[in-house]
């Protein structure tokens, strides 16, 4: 079992790690080493809207909660999360780029300006 900052690096332990030579390579790079939530993510967010869809974008960081928060924000935004490789005191977390999904706003209208669609 791998610990951070004495903390189980993964949700369940190991869940989604990935062997170091299996680490899938990647378009861009996001460092956020030193940064912690929602920091990471907002960095994740910028960097994929500028990325094409199939693309794979890789999150280093040293915050085990990002094993936590990448996860979801790829299953709600509509991206593919792939898993994650130790290198201590960081973590690479991988994830390919998908249709994505517009940010709704409070009245349930994307963005865009469109009606209710995702």
């Amino acid at each position: 079992m791998t610990t951070l900052g004495g903390l189980e690096a993964g949700p369940g332990g190991s869940e989604g790690r990935l062997a170091a030579d299996a680490a899938p390579g990647a378009a861009a790079v996001i460092d956020a080493v030193g940064l912690f939530c929602p920091v990471p993510i907002l960095r994740t967010a910028a960097s994929v809207r500028r990325m094409h869809q199939g693309e794979v974008a890789e999150l280093r960081v040293d915050d085990p909660v990002a094993l936590v928060d990448l996860p979801n924000w790829c299953a709600a935004m509509g991206h593919e999360y792939l898993g994650w490789v130790a290198e201590p005191p960081e973590l690479r977390l991988f994830l390919r780029v998908g249709p994505g999904r517009l940010p709704r706003t409070r009245e349930g209208r994307d963005r865009a300006g469109g009606g209710h669609g995702a």
